[in-house]
């Protein structure tokens, strides 16, 4: 049976009719009394991908900015505020969103304490030069 069902645009329908005929993934959720559900699937990357269609981003993106002192005299580093801006897409699962976003705070706090970040130009990811390593070459 589960063979014959499908899952589009958040509805659960048969494969043969159209989504609209279909339940919302949210009513069968709350009709079966639970708050989250687990599974398991496969999709392509779209990723540097040129042939992948570009209806859906499955990427999300964050801004973080850090207010950080230092007091040389006592040798203090203190973070003193923390504002983040994060655009998540549509959140299924509000606890794993709220990880993923709370991780990634606590990774821009260690990018502000590092003083300086560099990224990978091919692949845009963060790397991390210390300066003085770099300076004694």
């Amino acid at each position: 049976m589960f063979n014959e069902l499908a899952l589009t645009n958040w509805r659960v329908h048969e494969k043969t009719s159209p989504p609209d005929n279909g339940i919302p993934y949210e009513t069968v959720l709350k009709n079966a009394n639970v708050s989250e559900a687990t599974g398991s699937g496969k999709s392509e990357g779209t990723f540097l991908n040129p042939d992948a269609p570009r209806k859906y981003s499955t990427h999300s993106f964050g801004a973080h900015f850090v207010e950080v002192t230092w007091d040389p005299g006592i040798a203090r580093l203190r973070v003193r505020r923390v504002v983040t801006v994060i655009d998540g897409g549509r959140i299924i699962n509000q606890r794993s969103a709220r990880n993923q976003i709370e991780g990634s705070i606590v990774m821009g706090i260690g990018m502000a304490l590092f003083e300086e970040t560099h990224y990978e130009p091919q692949t845009g990811h963060p790397i991390n030069i210390p300066w003085r390593i770099t300076a004694w070459r």
